[in-house]
């Protein structure tokens, strides 16, 4: 006959069985916890398609530039070089070949041979008086020879009412609906369309002068239309706007897809290394604009060329005369214009490719995306102009106008508010653990009455 078991034995071992899966329970609830949370943490946003009929007329107009080709209108550098003969008593040749120089402030091109020609070209400009920016507006083409007509919305305006002479990355052209005046934290009031279509746009014709070309930045004719977020410096290399050429004697259909996104005001409160974008006025940029991931890029070529060349080129902002690059500088800016338009990877890659690091623009603060704004897709069609007055006059038409009625609205949101992780958290620990609320209550109350039960046996023994 077996002997029965030892009841005590028994015993231990069901209350050792139970404590042991409290304690496995209880590491894994706190493991399972602590994974969310970390997850949580790292990625505490979350954007999404909030709507896909968001009307185009809540959407500002996009800022629109355009440049000629031709940096330099021939007749004004004509006109020039007569008066640094004048001036200087030199060969008219010699200072038509001296202003061609000032082309090169545009695309930064060196002929290492030239380089005492230069330095006597800055020299003549610093006796003679002139000032280097001065002297590149009053060569460049102004809106008033560059535009023809402009139409906004089916009536007929003024092209200089609605545009203005602004620097962009690719020096002075006509602005339409730039809010940034680079300097100002208080932009002006947006543009907006009050439909869709083609009739409820912007139509410009351009006047392209060939016989008045003297230094283009390529081997074309016409212009280049720019758009942009117009709270924003019109910079290429940034990829913050898309860029359309339009030959001499076409007609170009531009049309905009514009795409929304915002961030509620809940997403400020976490680090902006967890959430991944920067608010408009949260973070200024060196020269005073508000801020945008382009903003931002254009502001550490600014340090850059600083640093490297203690000048900045003038079609930067913040350019001024103290700072400006000139013409002596050129072989500088020259030998790091890649540099400045070519930006690092964020990512450590330093192993893998140590020349492109070293040869890569690297902002000393991380850029990040703004948290609000539009992104504006550019779809073209162009077909040469068969109506023979304006191809022989060398006129371009360009209409730009937004392509449908509604666009997609994004809005990025925390990914938990607390009584999400609230309710999150105390489902896993009822799960695992059969713990909640009420638990957690009914333990602290009996928690709090054997502390009061101790303290009054203290007191009680301290009294008899």
């Amino acid at each position: 006959m077996e002997n029965p078991e030892n009841p005590v034995v028994t015993g231990c071992f069901h209350v050792l069985f139970r404590r042991s899966m409290y304690i496995t329970l209880s590491i894994m609830t706190i493991l399972v916890v602590l994974t969310l949370y970390n997850d949580f943490l790292n990625n505490p946003t979350l954007t999404s398609l909030d709507d896909s009929t968001f009307p185009v007329t809540n959407v500002p107009f996009p800022g629109i530039s355009v440049c000629s080709l031709n940096k330099i209108s021939k007749r004004k550098a004509e006109k020039f070089a007569e008066r640094l003969v004048e001036l200087t008593g030199k060969n008219r040749t010699v200072m038509m070949n001296y202003v061609r120089f000032i082309g090169q402030l545009y695309d930064f091109d060196f002929i290492p041979s030239t380089v005492d020609d230069l330095l006597e070209f800055q020299k003549i400009l610093n006796n003679s008086g002139f000032k280097l920016t001065d002297v590149i507006k009053e060569l460049a083409i102004n809106c008033d020879e560059l535009l023809e007509s402009c139409m906004w919305q089916r009536v007929d305006v003024k092209c200089s009412e609605i545009f203005q002479m602004k620097l962009t990355h690719d020096g002075y052209c006509c602005v339409f609906t730039n809010n940034n005046s680079f300097h100002t934290k208080k932009p002006d009031k947006a543009v907006f369309t009050t439909e869709a279509g083609i009739n409820h746009g912007l139509q410009i014709v351009v006047r392209n002068q060939l016989d008045d070309y003297f230094y283009s930045i390529i081997s074309s004719i016409g212009i280049t239309v720019q758009i942009f977020d117009s709270y924003d410096y019109p910079d290429k290399p940034s990829g913050n706007m898309k860029e359309i050429l339009i030959e001499n004697g076409s007609e170009s259909f531009i049309e905009i897809n514009p795409t929304t996104y915002e961030a509620v005001a809940d997403v400020r409160d976490y680090p902006v290394e967890k959430r991944g974008c920067i608010f408009r006025r949260e973070s200024p940029t060196i020269f005073g604009s508000l801020y945008s991931l382009s903003n931002c890029i254009v502001g550490c070529r600014i340090e850059s060329a600083l640093a490297l060349c203690q000048c900045i080129p003038f079609k930067l902002p913040l350019s001024n005369e103290s700072t400006v690059c000139t013409i002596e500088d050129i072989p500088c800016v020259h030998r790091y214009r890649d540099k400045w338009f070519t930006m690092a990877p964020d990512e450590d890659v330093q192993e893998h490719l140590p020349r492109e690091q070293h040869d890569a623009l690297r902002c000393s603060r991380k850029c990040y995306p703004k948290c609000s704004g539009t992104f504006y897709d550019v779809q073209i069609n162009s077909f040469p102009l068969f109506n023979k007055t304006l191809v022989k006059n060398q006129l371009s038409v360009a209409y730009i106008y937004y392509g449908s009625r509604f666009s997609n609205f994004y809005r990025t949101d925390v990914f938990y508010y607390w009584f999400e992780i609230l309710s999150n958290f105390g489902g896993l620990f009822g799960l695992l653990m059969g713990f909640s609320v009420i638990s957690a209550m009914e333990t602290a109350i009996y928690i709090a009455r054997r502390i009061i039960k101790h303290y009054r046996r203290i007191l009680w023994s301290q009294k008899y």
